[in-house]
Parts: structure tokens; C-alpha cells; sequence
């Protein structure tokens, strides 16, 4: 017998209602795997372009260019002091430059002078220049008698362009203008060629050949004209080659200098010549770049432990009075001649 007070089965009990609530839980799930999968597949990767990103401060094609030290260049040098002046050069010096032509702040490179090919030019007796070189050999550590990797480590001073301060102007093709340079004489020139046969047409009448004037960035003034020669039976105009250029500007340099195996920052004023076959034109590279100390880099004594040495490169206590005649720094000067790198 069942009481009436009793409640009616619940529909959620029992095995049946329990395999419903599963199966919707189940599809529930599915369904939010797969709005899951559709997101994912949403965000798959995309690979991006294959080259890579420009660098801002990266010069264009033709605008850095390679140049090397060329054996004419050379050091000079001079020691002043109360009581001696003494001069000498050293014409060993090797490096490489690498200018940024449309930005020159942008260039870096670097100088190496071999200090144990010294000559001094102090006296007008050679043997006297001989013996004062030899002796400033040895204060460099770079003394006949030491042993030859010793001599090594201190033979190359070595210069450093770390970064350019300032350069007026900022551009070899915006540099003044200096000076033209005539242009090469055509292969076919008359000039020294026998006299052709005498022809049946007129004689060429000569044009007075037009100037043209162009003011460049700084004011100077670029002149050149065209060849015109106009044939009564041939009215074509053949221009003439463009005289080349050589333009100026100045660096003020920032580096490193090493020297006696001691580093010291170190700054030098230069000017810099940039030879055009012709006009300065964008793309244009200089066939020919001349640097040149405007002012004289000082170097001090103490900041690399020039001292006097004997040939073996033993500090010469008995000799230290001649430290003090020669004075504290020497003064040197650049001019380094830069050809374009094979």
C-alpha cells in the first residue's frame, strides 16, 4: 500500500534521466571544441616577407664606398720644446676607409703607421738624423736589438675612426667647389695626327660655344660649356666632356688611438678632398679622396710610456734629462691619399 502522502518519482532520477544529462553535457563540450578549433584556425601564423626590414641609417648602393691607404701617403711629426726642435715623417702606412659619400658622419675606417720606419730631418748631416731616429725607435719599443715579436707588438700605431663629430658640409656632393679639372683628351683627338684628305663639303663653321652657369648648395659657382661646332651640311650638336671636380669639406674625427701597445681616445681635425672624374653627381663615386690634418694631432708622452729606452727596450734612467729637452707631446700631422679598394 502506498501512502498519499508520498511524492511522485522525480523524472531526474533513475538511469535513463542520468544518460540524457551526460549526452547533453557531451554535446555542450563538442560544441565548444569546436568553437575553440575555428578560433584557432583563425589565428594561424601567416609567415611575413621574407626579406628583411631596411635599416634607416643604411646607405644606399654606390653611396659607401670602400677605399685603401695608398703608399704615397704619409706622417709627419715635429717636437718643440724650450731648448730642441726636432722633425721627422714616417712613410710605411697602410689602412682602409669606408666613406658614406651622401652622409660623411656615417664613414668609419682606420690608419696604421709603422713607427719603426721612422727618419728624422732634425739636422742637415745625415749621420745625425740616423742616430736621432735610432734613438727614437727605442722610446717606441721598437729598438733593433729587441726580440722581433716584441718589436711586432709596438710597431704599428693604429688610429681608430670611431665616429665623425661634424662634417661641413655633410656631403661629398655638397662639398665646395675647389677647382675643375680638364677633362682626358678623346682617344681620336687630331692633335699630332696627319692632316685627313681634303674634303668636298664646306668648312665647319665655328659657334660661340654657350656657358652655363650653375650655383651650387654653398653659394660657389660651377661653370662649363658644350662644344658646338655646326657643319653647313650637318646640324648635330656634340656636347663635350665634363670637366671633372674637386670639392672640399671638413671632418672633425673622433677615435682611438693605440700606440706603444697604450690606448687613448683621441680627436683630429681634417679636411677632406674629394676628386670627381666630372661633376659631383649622386652615385657618383670619387676616384680620388685626400685627407689632410688641418690641425696637428697631439700626442702626449705620458699617455702611452714614451720614455727613454736603450735598443733592447730597457728604460735608460741616465738619460732622462733628454726627456725633458724634448718636451712633454709631439705634434702630428696627416695626409693620407685614399684610392678606391680592388
Amino acid at each position: 500500500m502506498i501512502p498519499l502522502s508520498a511524492a511522485p518519482p522525480s523524472r531526474s532520477s533513475g538511469p535513463s534521466s542520468l544518460w540524457r544529462r551526460l549526452g547533453r553535457c557531451a554535446l555542450l563540450g563538442a560544441t565548444l571544441l569546436a568553437c575553440a578549433c575555428d578560433n584557432k584556425q583563425e589565428k594561424l601564423y601567416e609567415p611575413s616577407d621574407p626579406r628583411p626590414a631596411h635599416p634607416v641609417d643604411e646607405p644606399a648602393a654606390g653611396e659607401l664606398v670602400s677605399y685603401r691607404i695608398a703608399p704615397e701617403s704619409r706622417v709627419s711629426f715635429e717636437l718643440k720644446s724650450r731648448e730642441v726642435s726636432s722633425s721627422g715623417s714616417i712613410g710605411v702606412v697602410r689602412g682602409e676607409v669606408k666613406i658614406n659619400l651622401a652622409d660623411l658622419e656615417h664613414s668609419s675606417g682606420h690608419v696604421e703607421v709603422d713607427v719603426a720606419a721612422l727618419r728624422m730631418s732634425s739636422f742637415e748631416a745625415d749621420e745625425d738624423n740616423k742616430l736621432q731616429a735610432e734613438r727614437a725607435r727605442n722610446w717606441l719599443n721598437v729598438g733593433s736589438s729587441r726580440a722581433e715579436a716584441a718589436r711586432e707588438q709596438s710597431r704599428w700605431a693604429r688610429f681608430e675612426f670611431q665616429s665623425l663629430e661634424s662634417a661641413r658640409p655633410g656631403s661629398a656632393f655638397e662639398a665646395k667647389l675647389i677647382k675643375k679639372l680638364l677633362p682626358p683628351a678623346p682617344s681620336g683627338s687630331a692633335e699630332g695626327a696627319p692632316s685627313a684628305a681634303p674634303s668636298a663639303r664646306p668648312a665647319a663653321t665655328a659657334v660661340p660655344k654657350p656657358q652655363f652657369e650653375h650655383h651650387g648648395p654653398n653659394g660657389d659657382i660651377e661653370l662649363f660649356d658644350l662644344d658646338e661646332t655646326t657643319d653647313a651640311g650637318d646640324a648635330a650638336v656634340a656636347p663635350r666632356r665634363l670637366p671633372g671636380e674637386i670639392r672640399r669639406t671638413r671632418l672633425s674625427v673622433n677615435g682611438q688611438l693605440q700606440l706603444n701597445s697604450f690606448r687613448k681616445a683621441t680627436s683630429a681635425s681634417l679636411e677632406a678632398l674629394f676628386e670627381f672624374k666630372g661633376p659631383a653627381t649622386t652615385g657618383t663615386a670619387p676616384v680620388r679622396v685626400v685627407l689632410k690634418s688641418t690641425k696637428p694631432l697631439r700626442i702626449n708622452f705620458s699617455d702611452h710610456d714614451i720614455k727613454p729606452r736603450d735598443a733592447h727596450g730597457v728604460l735608460d734612467a741616465a738619460k732622462s734629462d733628454l726627456l725633458k729637452r724634448a718636451g712633454s707631446q709631439v705634434r702630428v700631422t696627416l695626409e693620407l691619399v685614399l684610392v678606391p679598394k680592388d
